[in-house]
């Protein structure tokens, strides 16, 4: 990933500007929301493995700044949200930006994920009508540039 950052360095006009989006080291959620408020709420599954990437994103984004090749202006933490009527419209959402892909070939994870997904389904149900489901991300918005 350094080597990506090194050609991304170069290809960068001096005042250019660089914008990285990476989720914080936080679990995120599957919920439930109902009249703007928040019912119900449980962890991702299986987002340990997820972990390690981040690790070593976030490392090749610190050599990539210690070594000159970019330098951090300003960074925000926020959550990103996704929104579904369903949890199959949010599954289907996800999988198109890439956000969390159950289309996994580990069986036990996919069984996982569809008992995650049918408590999730359970709750927006007994909630009745007017209910969306989400996947709430804690992520972190890097500015970096080119140093001059």
């Amino acid at each position: 990933m350094v080597h990506a950052l090194e050609q991304i360095g170069r290809l960068l006009k001096a005042d250019g500007i660089l914008i990285d989006i990476q989720p914080r080291r936080e679990t995120a959620l599957g919920e439930v929301h109902q009249a703007g408020r928040v019912i119900f709420a449980e962890p991702f599954p299986d987002q340990e493995d997820s972990w390690e990437d981040i690790r070593h994103a976030q490392a090749a984004f610190s050599e990539a700044i210690g070594r000159g090749l970019l330098e951090l202006e300003d960074h925000r933490d926020f959550d990103f949200v996704v929104y579904g009527d369903s949890t199959a419209e949010l599954q289907e959402a996800l999988e198109a930006a890439s956000a969390y892909s159950t289309s996994v070939q580990d069986p036990d994870e996919r069984l996982r994920w569809l008992a995650f997904a049918a408590r999730v389904q359970e709750a927006a149900v007994s909630a009745g009508p007017g209910t969306q489901v989400a996947y709430r991300e804690p992520v972190r918005m890097s500015r970096l540039r080119k140093p001059i």
